[in-house]
């Protein structure tokens, strides 16, 4: 989102950055229970430990711990990104270790 858009949707939007969710998700998590106006429960940072019915087809990916394993996952499609590229930011997906796909 560009300062603009993201000035007029202040109130109604949070962006989350994935990379920052997944390398430490509970101060990520606690911005947005604050932003919809939730009490804190430690368990949010636990989906996989939540017993409750799950009735969508992710049923499998809702019972998992937050993972890593996406991040930089785009990097297998840059070579047909063309001038979206520029879109996408080189920021902390590429943390020490992480090999390119």
């Amino acid at each position: 989102m560009g300062p603009l858009h993201r000035a007029e949707t202040a109130d109604r939007f949070i962006e989350v950055d994935y990379e920052d969710l997944t390398r430490a998700p509970e101060p990520v998590i606690r911005r947005i229970i604050a932003a919809c106006g939730l009490a804190w429960h430690d368990a949010c940072v636990r989906p996989e430990c939540n017993m409750r019915a799950v009735n969508t087809p992710s049923k499998w990916q809702a019972r998992q711990p937050i993972y890593r394993t996406s991040v930089a996952r785009w990097r297998r499609y840059e070579p047909w990104l063309g001038s979206l590229r520029a879109l996408v930011d080189d920021g902390p997906e590429l943390d020490a270790g992480m090999a390119r796909s």
